[in-house]
């Protein structure tokens, strides 16, 4: 007696699909050594004229320690820098350095590229209600 296959779990979909993200992602922008996806989207969440950890673990939805982590990683590697925010001399602000800079502008491009793939592979409208569900889903009441 042949069982029939189980559909995948949810979170092996989404999984999946977050793999096939990263992977498109970085066949655009080639080598991004030392870095990773997540340190890519972190610095996407930092302004250029600076931004304070608390509000970047808040766009990036990355824990404090996270975040300090993964900026620690950034900062080593010449991507930002920490100064003190003038408005408030006891807090931080992160800025981009001109590699960070240069960082963000070869991810949105390569952003761009991914999502006109997608758009391709699964059509328009699809490509829309697909964003859509994610967007209701990341904004929903907890």
């Amino acid at each position: 007696m042949s069982q029939e296959a189980a559909s995948p779990h949810l979170a092996e979909l989404m999984s999946g699909a977050f793999e096939r993200f990263r992977i498109d992602l970085q066949s655009q922008m080639g080598s991004i050594d030392p870095l990773r996806v997540s340190h890519l989207r972190l610095l996407d969440s930092i302004d250029d004229q600076g931004t304070r950890p608390s509000a970047i673990a808040e766009r990036s939805r990355i824990t404090r320690q996270g975040v300090s982590q993964l900026l620690a990683h950034l900062e080593d590697h010449g991507f930002v820098h920490s100064i003190r925010d003038p408005a408030d001399r006891r807090a931080t602000l992160v800025t981009p350095t001109a590699a960070g800079a240069a960082m963000k502008s070869r991810t949105a491009t390569a952003m761009s590229d991914v999502q006109a793939r997608w758009q391709q592979r699964l059509g328009r409208d699809r490509y829309k209600e697909f964003t859509t569900c994610l967007k209701e889903l990341t904004t929903a009441d907890q």
